[in-house]
């Protein structure tokens, strides 16, 4: 059976949505043929074919309310549910882009696939503008509820808080958010690189790890940091960086916050952190998956 998945990016480009995917495609990799049709930051239009999946990137020109781009996308979509190989579409889902282009592709071709919404945050906005344009967007999304034969959320909670998957409960399944077996597993070369993490830092320091964006809730773990004993890391980009900096620089942190941008590999600053925290203030986060990575090396996390 092969499933195509309809999702905004892919590893190891971060973000919660991008790890579900992939960690979806491994995991089933032996009984699924896995096909992900996602957007790409850097590089060009390419197919790149692997063990267990497949994944096609579309050059993003650009994004928009959070979602990338892609004026190619409709076509491409078209023409892999015309050559009638996927049993299932997975839609992960807020990814206006895609559903969007979904939508187009059922007024073309009727709906062949069973069709699987992935449900990892609802659509939250705050600015008038946004709103009236989501409103006119709204009856495209319903057109796609209204044929999705399954929804998908993390824990009951999404069920009993989201207004989209309390509409469709009796459709809606549960499978938890995981990381692989393997990620349990910390090798001598990474406990030896948390040691040098311990001794950068300079002793013991709590850990940040997201999108610097401001429903992270950084501007809390900055005005908490002169009341935590030891230093605290922060790993991660996006568009708050810069006030970051200039808040870090302007509250007299600079020995006491480090920014440390993008790693690539996180597991040695779990192993060495005290603890992660993740202050998030909204609910659009739905769920940081950083927490089990956390846990999984056996460190508690502070969340909100």
């Amino acid at each position: 059976m092969e499933i195509l998945h309809l999702g905004k990016y892919y590893p190891p480009e971060p973000g919660g949505m991008e790890a579900v995917v992939k960690s979806f495609a491994e995991a089933t990799g032996g009984k699924l043929r896995n096909y992900c049709l996602v957007a790409t930051k850097t590089g060009s239009t390419r197919i790149e074919p692997a063990d267990r999946q497949t994944v096609h990137y579309l050059k993003e020109r650009g994004t928009f309310l959070l979602s990338p781009v892609l004026p190619s996308l409709p076509a491409v979509l078209a023409r892999l549910r015309r050559e009638g190989r996927f049993s299932a579409i997975l839609l992960h889902y807020p990814n206006p882009t895609a559903v969007l282009a979904l939508f187009l592709s059922l007024l073309a071709l009727p709906k062949r696939e069973k069709i699987v919404l992935w449900h990892h945050a609802d659509v939250l906005l705050d600015e008038w503008w946004k709103k009236a344009l989501f409103a006119l967007y709204r009856p495209v999304e319903r057109f796609i509820f209204r044929r999705t034969d399954a929804f998908i959320a993390a824990t009951p909670h999404h069920i009993a808080s989201s207004p989209v998957l309390s509409r469709y409960r009796e459709k809606t399944s549960i499978i938890p958010f995981a990381v692989p077996d393997e990620y349990f597993d910390i090798s001598a070369e990474e406990k030896e690189q948390a040691r040098n993490v311990v001794e950068g830092m300079g002793g013991r320091f709590v850990l940040f790890v997201g999108r610097l964006v401001p429903y992270k809730g950084l501007d809390t773990l900055l005005r908490a940091a002169k009341s935590i004993s030891g230093r605290i890391a922060v790993i991660g980009t996006g568009p708050l960086e810069a006030k970051i900096r200039k808040d870090v620089a302007a509250f007299g942190l600079d020995e006491k916050v480090i920014l440390l941008g993008k790693v690539e590999n996180l597991r040695p600053y779990y192993h060495a952190c005290e603890f992660l925290v993740l202050p998030s203030n909204s609910a659009l986060e739905a769920f940081g998956i950083v927490q089990i990575e956390a846990m999984a090396l056996g460190k508690p996390v502070v969340s909100s």
